[in-house]
């Protein structure tokens, strides 16, 4: 299911400590070596006060990284001053120009983001399925309203990101299974901040923009801009809706599935009350049921997928159970 193909044994094995490889076999073990110090090396570089010392993880060698892994990056480090260009945000540059020449087709592009959408479900599942909701239900309302296909484009991949701000939202939150305080819906709320920091710079601006403001309302009482009407564009209005139809037509560990008659005399009451866009409101309410019959034959799909997930998941953490060291004994008698 990874659009990684076999090469996703690299990130499955990094976390792994480097004396436990020589129970694994893979091609590419050798590189998940090189990942593994990577990842631990910035773990050290982000939460340590002392001076970035690169001898710091001499005595690691061979235990939880490869003497290999450290040797190479001493070189490197020598040769290219990697600490002094993460210091200064050279690298930054270095990884866009790198970056800027990896050319993926759509197909792979939608895969990456499906995948990053699906990690989420970890957390919390109904997110994912929300998600996924949302960007049907906008694509869909989007055909219907005879939007240009860049439009649905960017609708497709704003919908599909648009909650990518709750990987940092607590669990308890997100699940909680009752009304959310005054202080835990604010924390719920910066999802959508947290969304522009994690996006911005890394995809268009257009898409972006339709992504974050999906809370936005016409009257400028939604969030997190508190932006008007005369702000919002087509492509944004729709994904509120369709945002909106998703959560009410979701079940969640608060409420019940809402039915299409109860969504639709909802839509209308806010559309009627300034905050939702009345034609966006008007195509929505008119094939409301063409929307949930089209979301309901595309969610078999994405709930197999995701049982599917789970149970590799599952699998996986119990080989990875076998390399977790035996509880000493308690020799107290």
């Amino acid at each position: 299911l990874s659009p990684l193909g076999d090469k996703a044994e690299i990130v499955l094995y990094h976390h792994l400590d480097y004396s436990k490889y020589q129970l694994i076999y893979s091609k590419y073990i050798e590189i998940a070596e090189y990942l593994a110090f990577a990842d631990k090396l910035d773990m050290f570089m982000r939460s340590s006060n002392v001076d970035r010392d690169v001898e710091f993880f001499a005595k690691q060698s061979g235990v939880q990284f490869s003497e290999r892994a450290k040797q190479l990056f001493l070189n490197a480090e020598k040769k290219y001053q990697i600490f002094e260009n993460i210091r200064s945000g050279a690298y930054e540059k270095e990884l866009a120009a790198l970056l800027s020449k990896k050319l993926m087709t759509e197909e792979q592009k939608r895969s990456f983001l499906e995948m990053l959408i699906y990690t989420i479900d970890f957390r919390s599942e109904h997110t994912v399925v929300h998600s996924l909701a949302t960007t049907t239900f906008a694509v869909e309302i989007a055909k219907l309203m005879h939007l240009q296909s860049q439009d649905i484009y960017n609708i497709y991949y704003g919908a599909l990101l648009h909650d990518i701000g709750k990987l940092v939202t607590p669990t308890e939150i997100l699940e909680a299974p009752r009304k959310l305080s005054e202080k835990e819906m604010h924390v719920m709320q910066e999802h959508v901040a947290n969304s522009e920091r994690i996006l911005k710079g890394a995809i268009d601006d257009t898409v972006l923009q339709i992504a974050i403001r999906h809370h936005e309302k016409l009257d400028g009482t939604g969030y997190h801009r508190g932006l008007t009407g005369t702000e919002l564009t087509t492509p944004q209005r729709i994904v509120a809706v369709a945002d909106i139809i998703s959560a009410l037509y979701g079940k969640r560990s608060y409420k019940g599935q809402f039915n299409a008659n109860l969504i639709k005399e909802i839509l209308t009451k806010d559309s009627e009350a300034g905050k939702l866009c009345p034609k966006v409101v008007g195509v929505a309410v008119r094939n409301m049921d063409r929307l949930i019959r089209n979301f309901e034959k595309k969610k078999v799909k994405t709930i197999g997928n995701y049982i599917l997930i789970k149970e590799q998941y599952q699998e996986i953490y119990k080989k990875f159970k076998q390399f977790e060291l035996p509880e000493e004994q308690d020799d107290r008698g």
